[in-house]
């Protein structure tokens, strides 16, 4: 059984990867948009670093998104009563 300190434990979990996943997504519109209105952002080197920008941003969604579902499974699990 779950005691309830770490149901609130498992419930902030998931609020947290909710909030970061949302933050980076928000990152990653703005990129895009950014991009497909032609800003760049070129470095020292004359070399345009938004495609990897967003290329890094798109890992980290993926990565949160994982992070997220495990989280909400670890949540019902503990709801159905196995102790995570």
């Amino acid at each position: 059984m779950v005691t309830d300190k770490r149901m609130k434990e498992l419930k902030n979990d998931v609020r947290y990867w909710k909030c970061e996943l949302e933050t980076l997504r928000e990152e990653r519109q703005r990129l895009l948009l950014d991009q497909s209105v032609g800003r760049t952002d070129i470095d020292a080197s004359g070399i345009d670093r938004l495609p990897e920008k967003i290329d890094k941003v798109d890992g980290a969604v993926l990565r949160h998104q994982r992070g997220l579902l495990i989280a909400e499974d670890r949540l019902g699990r503990a709801r159905n009563g196995e102790d995570v």
